[in-house]
């Protein structure tokens, strides 16, 4: 039986930050329900940043972040959005754009479903420490890779 990657407890993500000499990456699992919200608050956490700016995420012509009521910025309320939704069946990559003055523009990738039942710690690229700061990032775990 050919399994969907909806069938998965966990996805597997890899988060690139564009155009960063040498390459910054993380790899982490999150659960399939994890709201694009909630990925926000993950992608924050694992690439450093201080959450002081607003974002978007851009899945093909959905434009998603964080409605600002007293901004003319219009986008779907990412807290309705769960990764199965955008990614029931087969990976995905998007873009998540953080701080629009600065266009810190990242590749996120769902790789792949995982199961729970294995645990280890992830390698992160860690070269480019001066642009993405890994501040916890060791602590996220994954069952195998894709």
């Amino acid at each position: 039986m050919i399994k969907l990657l909806r069938d998965f407890p966990l996805y597997q993500l890899k988060v690139t930050l564009v155009d960063s000499k040498p390459a910054s990456w993380r790899r982490f699992q999150v659960k399939k329900e994890t709201t694009l919200g909630k990925l926000h608050d993950v992608l924050q956490i694992v690439m450093g940043w201080d959450d002081a700016h607003l974002h978007e995420f851009r899945i093909g012509e959905l434009r998603s972040g964080e409605p600002v009521p007293e901004e003319d910025y219009q986008v779907i309320d990412e807290r309705g959005i769960q990764l199965v939704q955008i990614a029931p069946t087969d990976p995905l990559t998007f873009e998540y754009v953080y701080d629009f003055g600065d266009g810190w523009e990242h590749e996120v990738a769902i790789e792949c479903g995982v199961n729970k039942k294995k645990v280890f710690v992830i390698r992160r690229a860690s070269k480019a420490r001066a642009r993405v700061r890994p501040k916890t990032s060791a602590r996220y775990r994954a069952t195998r890779f894709c």
